[in-house]
């Protein structure tokens, strides 16, 4: 994204003078709206650009927030607001809101607003002064600060996104904690219009830009054809943007927002077709979030999150205890069986069904696939999928892996890539792909025939433990089987490359979890 800033100072208006109470010979000062009032007036705010009641509902923010918090993608049905309407594709007038967590966190919000009340904002932001913005970056043409317009539905619109009833709502949503600055202007992307790949992480630690979001004043018919998607790409461990794993369609009437980070990269994709993909952005402010503490370790074995997907076996405080003193002795674990049957076999269907289309190189360090661009809405799949993948990488597992593993793991890990191997596919020892030292995890779920076994000696396709040019350990792929590796400096891992003879694919979610900082 990018635009002018227009900073907006919330509150309400000071008492300016005295006023003379009426038969008395006193004075008494104009203390101004009372608390109960302002906040009525705030939500009158909301009410009249008609603000969505499902949004409005408590219950809404507290389930997706919770997704966003914990990293775990979530949908949520949205009727459309203001009235009923003729259902279909084209009028998206029922439709989902939703929270996606990969390649970084990121939510729709449809029909958020009366629709003709926002058609009303598009005809008003069309009779806004533009100015052309054109360089290596970007093309497109740009409003001046929207704080500065005084038409009508403009300054209702900018009124309600001010109000604390809406960035409350914010606030519930992403677990942020927003200031009093907000940025808002309109851009227009005609033909050939684009926004190439950015960061949009500027400011200070007390005040940077925290939500970036995105309110969509398209025709009803726009379409992914038509172009101009916001593109979100992935990261190498270096925080480099690789690649395009989500795009965002632009639809009418919807927001689109999301958490501002070094690492949370994106474009507008060049418009195709004849029209203006017209829109209102900004970005919410705010102090840097700061660390949540680690969840205690009473309550993780009964954590929803964990139960809902692992096998209840390792969930208890003996089965804890005994790997964790497997660990001490022997710096690695298998833990096969480790999802719950039902949901591994769900998982494994929802990976047969997605497309592991694009190769990620350079050739001369690994060659394997990953899954290509996915559009929102996502597929129900691909949502199982980042379900799981979100799970690995949530500060739940984190904090099961700590008690597993003795070791004093981020809440985060450093790396993480779901891949496959098939055939001619391998990572070498290299040295500009050295990995972070720490602790491996990695979820074993091949591609193929599930009853059949991985044939080691005729397939290959083995991680292997190599240090002081002596192999310490070998993994091959085991259906459903987690496998834990603590592995320090001067230690390395590759993946074998798969023999021509192989009949499944080695299929994996591979994250390295990395230790805290001792003291120096």
């Amino acid at each position: 994204m990018a635009g002018f800033k227009v900073t907006n100072k919330r509150g309400g208006d000071d008492g300016d003078g005295e006023s003379k109470a009426s038969g008395t010979s006193g004075t008494s000062l104009s203390r101004g709206p009372s608390k109960k009032a302002r906040e009525a007036s705030a939500t009158d705010k909301l009410a009249a650009v008609g603000f969505n009641a499902v949004y409005a509902d408590p219950s809404f923010a507290d389930k997706m927030g919770k997704a966003f918090k914990s990293g775990l993608p979530a949908s949520h049905p949205v009727p459309q607001a203001g009235g009923k309407g003729e259902k279909g594709d084209a009028g998206r007038n029922s439709t989902a809101a939703e929270v996606n967590v990969r390649p970084f966190r990121s939510v729709v919000l449809p029909n958020i607003f009366d629709s003709a009340f926002l058609a009303q904002v598009r005809e008003e932001v069309m009779a806004e002064t533009f100015f052309h913005k054109s360089n290596d970056l970007y093309e497109f043409f740009q409003s001046d600060d929207l704080k500065l317009s005084t038409k009508p539905c403009i300054k209702k619109l900018r009124e309600a996104i001010y109000s604390r009833p809406f960035v409350s709502f914010m606030e519930s949503l992403t677990g942020l904690r927003l200031s009093e600055t907000v940025d808002l202007s309109a851009h227009r992307y005609p033909q050939n219009g684009y926004l190439l790949c950015h960061d949009d992480a500027i400011g200070s630690a007390e005040d940077g830009r925290r939500i970036a979001f995105i309110i969509y004043l398209v025709e009803d018919d726009w379409r992914a054809e038509d172009g101009g998607m916001l593109q979100l790409f992935d990261c190498d461990d270096e925080g480099r943007p690789g690649r395009i794993v989500r795009s965002i369609v632009p639809q009418r009437n919807a927001m689109a927002f999301f958490e501002v980070l070094p690492t949370s990269h994106h474009e507008v994709q060049q418009v195709f077709c004849a029209r203006e993909r017209v829109s209102i952005s900004g970005w919410f402010h705010g102090p840097e979030p700061t660390v949540p503490p680690p969840l205690d370790p009473k309550d993780v074995l009964g954590h929803l999150l964990l139960r809902k997907w692992l096998n209840p076996a390792y969930l208890t405080a003996k089965s804890v205890k005994a790997i964790a003193d497997k660990m001490a002795e022997e710096s690695t674990v298998e833990l096969q069986r480790f999802v719950q049957a039902e949901r591994y076999a769900e998982l494994r269907s929802a990976l047969d069904a997605a497309e592991f289309n694009h190769q990620l190189g350079p050739a001369n360090a690994r060659r394997f696939r990953v899954l290509g661009d996915v559009a929102v809405p996502a597929a129900a799949h691909v949502q199982l999928i980042d379900e799981f993948v979100g799970l690995l990488g949530s500060a739940e597992f984190a904090a099961l892996l700590r008690q597993l593993t003795n070791m004093d793991l981020r809440g985060r890990p450093a790396a993480s890539v779901l891949r496959e191997f098939g055939r001619g596919d391998y990572t070498l020892m290299h040295d500009h792909e050295i990995e972070p030292v720490g602790l491996d995890v990695v979820f074993s779920c091949p591609g193929g025939e599930a009853d059949e076994a991985w044939d080691d000696e005729a397939w290959s396709g083995g991680m292997h433990y190599i240090a002081d040019k002596e192999t310490l350990l070998s993994l091959f792929p085991s259906e459903n089987t987690l496998f834990l590796v603590s592995r320090d400096q001067g230690t390395m891992r590759f993946v074998k490359m798969v023999t021509a003879k192989a009949r499944k694919t080695r299929r994996e979610v591979s994250l390295v979890y990395v230790e805290e900082a001792g003291d120096e």
